[in-house]
């Protein structure tokens, strides 16, 4: 193995003792062959964990241990209805999940339709509104009533915003 694999090995599962039996031999021999991956893991186990193994173990009290227990099982039975009702949801939504794809184009596909239509209809009648107006606007020009604004009065042409103004 490469040193930097090594040094990766000694900063987690060697330190621990957690390596399987064949790669905790690899290391060691890695170890007892390079100069820099042994100064390494002597420098790793001077700072991590020679501190910790002369600190003082402190028993905890059984009582402590007795109330957390007890304290953790009374939390576990007190769930609320609300989470109760979550955890149902996640279990139902999670059986739909492949319902989810499907629903959602064919929602949006219905959506799609149904804003072209309003929206095209909601034009037409837009466009047809203007398009009568204009021709009344016309009509009322060729008939030679004045300048075509018939809502003209003394205090002016009723916009809101000559109101504002004024």
């Amino acid at each position: 193995m490469k040193c930097r694999k090594i040094r990766e090995l000694i900063l987690s599962d060697y330190i621990d003792g957690e390596l399987d039996e064949r790669t905790e031999k690899a290391v060691r021999e890695h170890i007892a062959g390079c100069a820099g991956c042994a100064a390494f893991e002597k420098n790793v186990r001077g700072a991590v964990v020679e501190p910790f193994q002369m600190g003082l173990r402190e028993k905890v009290p059984e009582t402590l241990w007795n109330s957390v227990r007890a304290a953790i099982v009374e939390e576990g039975m007190r769930a609320s209805a609300f989470e109760v009702v979550t955890r149902n949801l996640r279990v139902l939504l999670g059986a739909l999940r492949p319902v989810y794809a499907p629903a959602a184009v064919v929602l949006l596909a219905a959506m799609f339709f149904l804003a072209i239509n309003v929206s095209s209809g909601r034009k037409k009648d837009l466009l047809n509104s203007y398009l009568m107006d204009q021709a009344e606007f016309v009509v009322s020009l060729q008939a030679g009533e004045g300048n075509g604004y018939s809502e003209i009065t003394e205090e002016g042409f009723g916009t809101d915003i000559e109101e504002f103004l004024l």
